[in-house]
């Protein structure tokens, strides 16, 4: 399975929550109504009750820096009588229609005859700024494709600042041992060479490391200033305020813990999309031991947002396999398409499974709820984001 986010990663996989909110924010998540993405990528596009014709989702691209869903590839078969060509709309353009099981799309005729087709280059021209320019002149300033919106905003929600003003900053040192990216965020693990303890230490995006020259590897020594406390989910962090590595220093955050990088353009991740109709590819992986592949992702097609991963354990070409869902915050991308938990094979045994009911189990608020308990983790929000169409057209 490709990467959900980064914040997938998420972004997120995920969004950031403020902890006076989590309660609220998390029994919203519960209740949210949950798709396979299988179903989203069959769904139809209509723009009913003023046009009879139905165009065909083809497949939908997510933004791993986000965990969402960014644009769909839509074959036009006629809707408001455009015909014969297969263009890349905003999802921002789409509402879910639960009902129904279907998109309905807020373009009018001109707007969708003049959105780019999609073409030989696939998604490499999605991030063309060509591309994005003609996709504002067409719709307006979307958050998909919006330089401006971009720089503007906090491009990695930082959930850690208030650890800084909950706890002081202490020195560590120590060699690394692991490196690895989630939620937008590079990670280390660094071994006390006297005590043979290890601790797993928040850093900041790679692109910032790399500019300026405090990318750490396996094997190198490094002296960190960091704070060591516990989120609302009761999961234990660590969080570097400055990472001293290569004979150079860099401040990472600044001493109330707001992240240094939350404006400046280096901090932005590279572009990675994926198609959804290739998210179903790779492992889940326990503490390095494999335990089931990926069968399916699993959206709440109204913010658009990647929730959950559905992995298939046991059973023969698909029967009598046990199916877990496995919330985006709960695992991290790691190469070749796996997935990488914190927790061991024999704890994942031990959670929460899809009844003969399937994904419709999540669209129960308990069965939810006790799915993000297991794994330890906050809700994801769900919220349509700014600029996105607000309301669904009416079927006859």
């Amino acid at each position: 399975m490709t990467q959900f986010t980064h914040a997938l990663v998420a972004p997120t996989l995920v969004a950031a929550f403020v902890s006076a909110g989590m309660a609220t924010a998390t029994a919203a998540a519960a209740d949210a109504s949950f798709v396979p993405g299988s179903k989203l990528v069959d769904a139809k596009v209509v723009s009913r009750p003023t046009d009879d014709h139905d165009a065909g989702i083809e497949d939908l691209v997510v933004d791993a820096r986000e965990g969402r869903i960014v644009f769909a590839i839509v074959d036009t078969n006629g809707v408001l009588g455009v015909d014969g060509r297969t263009v890349v709309v905003p999802y921002g353009a789409l509402n879910w229609d639960a009902a129904h099981g279907d998109f309905l799309l807020s373009l009018t005729a001109d707007q969708l005859r003049a959105l780019p087709e999609y073409g030989k280059s696939g998604l490499a021209d999605l991030d063309s700024p060509s591309w994005r320019s003609t996709l504002r002149s067409i719709v307006g300033d979307w958050p998909e494709f919006s330089d401006e919106d971009a720089s503007r905003q906090s491009t990695f929600p930082d959930r850690y600042t208030w650890l800084f003003r909950e706890h002081d900053a202490k020195r560590m040192s120590g060699r690394v041992t692991a490196v690895e990216s989630g939620d937008g965020l590079t990670t280390i693990t660094v071994g006390d060479g006297s005590s043979g303890e290890r601790q797993t230490v928040v850093l900041a995006p790679s692109a910032f490391l790399k500019r300026h020259g405090v990318m750490p590897a396996v094997q190198d020594e490094v002296q960190l200033e960091a704070v060591a406390g516990q989120m609302p989910s009761g999961r234990k962090v660590c969080v570097a305020r400055s990472i001293d590595v290569h004979d150079k220093q860099a401040d990472l955050r600044t001493d109330q813990g707001d992240a240094m990088w939350s404006t400046a353009a280096d901090g932005r991740a590279p572009v990675h999309y994926v198609l959804v109709s290739d998210m179903d590819d790779g492992s889940l992986y326990g503490q390095g031991e494999a335990f089931g592949d990926v069968d399916e992702a699993v959206f709440e097609p109204t913010s658009g947002r990647a929730a959950f991963a559905i992995v298939s354990v046991g059973g023969v070409l698909g029967v009598n396999d046990i199916l877990y869902p496995v919330p985006c915050k709960a695992f991290r991308p790691a190469q070749d398409h796996n997935l990488m938990s914190d927790l061991p094979v024999s704890k994942l045994k031990l959670a929460p499974k899809l009844s003969k009911e399937g994904i419709a189990d999540l669209n129960q608020h308990d069965f939810a709820t006790t799915v993000y308990e297991f794994y330890n983790v906050d809700a994801p929000s769900f919220d349509r984001p700014r600029g996105w169409s607000s309301g669904a057209k009416a079927h006859d």
